[in-house]
């Protein structure tokens, strides 16, 4: 038998917890604390090992931890580990993109305008809490994964469409300090190509048009495709008016191309830069251009040249020609009692010249010249 405590009556040696001493038969009444508490003999060799104490603590302190890290997904019953909470930038990023893969469902608000702008730095406030909360997680460690890959991808996408932003500007910049070249179009059956010096090229029907000026006979005779005009400005009539001949004053047909040349150091629009103008900046534009016509028109009546009035001032407007942008100014005017004619002008900038193109014609001969004037128009090419 292992040694215990001895009978107190006659020193036999007795079991621990015996109630009567098996030497001498009395009973035994021991105290309270004795009766609890094995000696010490005993309470050694029941005791774990060292070893076992250690892993068993091991284990508890880890099922504790891995208690509060499952209490994701749990709603309001989550408890939030201190190493989630911060800012989320996958949710300053994607806003409700981030919100609906997370389960935050409140992030749909950031969609609506105004409101949206408040609801994404909410989420990036209140985004780790929230997204803890709303879904199951296998960790800390996969949560804040998920979330700094949400962050880097955000990162990502805004630096590169700030290069692209970059890269777009800078190659309208280049774009727009680029000369303005287009092929011209192959000459039409029938047409003669005027290559204008200094400016570009612009094709006519030679059975329609004609060059004011001397050098017409020589394009009639030699039958030219492409002539070389040495001058910036040009006029094109009704075929016949350079000899007089009288089925020409039958008609009215004008095509006048005039360059304007800026002063050192003054520059406008390029050819293909595109511009706008407000309603009102075009009435100006309008109002100022049929008031110096007026002028003119008013100097020629003094001169003896006529009385030219304008009977519709029209309108003012941009529009697309060849990838350029010029003004287009449409009015009807009238010389003497002789018929209403139409005229569109249009200006092209480019750099330091300012090109003006205008087409004439009858107002009752329109439908007749639109579809030739449209071709001419588009024909021309700056250089």
């Amino acid at each position: 038998m292992q040694q215990g405590y001895q009978c107190p009556t006659c020193g036999a040696q007795v079991a621990f917890g015996a109630r009567f001493c098996a030497n001498c038969g009395i009973q035994l009444n021991w105290p309270a604390q004795q009766q609890m508490q094995p000696p010490p003999q005993y309470q050694q060799q029941v005791q774990p090992p060292p070893v076992y104490q250690q892993r068993q603590q091991s284990t508890e302190s880890s099922q504790q931890g891995m208690f509060v890290r499952n209490t994701s997904g749990q709603g309001k019953l989550a408890i939030i580990p201190k190493e989630i909470k911060g800012w989320n930038w996958g949710a300053f990023f994607f806003g409700w993109l981030w919100g609906v893969s997370n389960g935050v469902w409140i992030s749909l608000l950031s969609a609506i305008p105004f409101v949206g702008i408040i609801m994404v730095i909410v989420l990036c406030v209140k985004g780790n809490e929230w997204a803890w909360r709303h879904k199951k997680w296998d960790s800390i460690e996969h949560f804040k994964s998920t979330q700094r890959n949400w962050g880097i991808a955000g990162a990502v996408i805004f630096v590169v469409g700030l290069i692209g932003c970059i890269a777009y500007y800078f190659g309208l910049a280049s774009l727009s300090a680029t000369p303005y070249s287009l092929e011209p179009p192959k000459i039409e059956e029938g047409w003669v190509r005027l290559k204008i010096q200094n400016v570009g090229s612009i094709d006519y029907p030679s059975n329609f048009l004609e060059l004011q000026s001397g050098n017409y006979k020589e394009i009639q005779e030699k039958s030219f495709l492409v002539y070389d005009l040495p001058s910036p400005d040009f006029i094109l009539q009704q075929v016949g008016l350079n000899e007089l001949k009288s089925s020409a004053f039958g008609e009215y047909r004008r095509v006048i191309l005039h360059t304007v040349y800026l002063n050192p150091g003054e520059e406008v629009y390029r050819a293909n830069e595109k511009y706008t103008m407000s309603q009102q900046e075009l009435a100006e534009i309008q109002n100022e251009r049929v008031n110096q016509l007026r002028q003119e028109y008013a100097e020629l009546k003094v001169l003896g040249l006529g009385d030219t009035k304008i009977i519709d001032p029209g309108s003012v407007k941009t529009v697309e020609v060849n990838g350029m942008f010029p003004l287009v100014l449409t009015l009807k005017r009238q010389l003497n009692d002789n018929p209403v004619v139409l005229v569109k002008t249009y200006t092209f900038f480019n750099y330091d010249k300012i090109h003006i193109l205008s087409f004439s014609c009858r107002v009752g001969d329109e439908g007749e010249c639109r579809d030739i004037y449209d071709k001419i128009l588009y024909s021309f090419r700056i250089k």
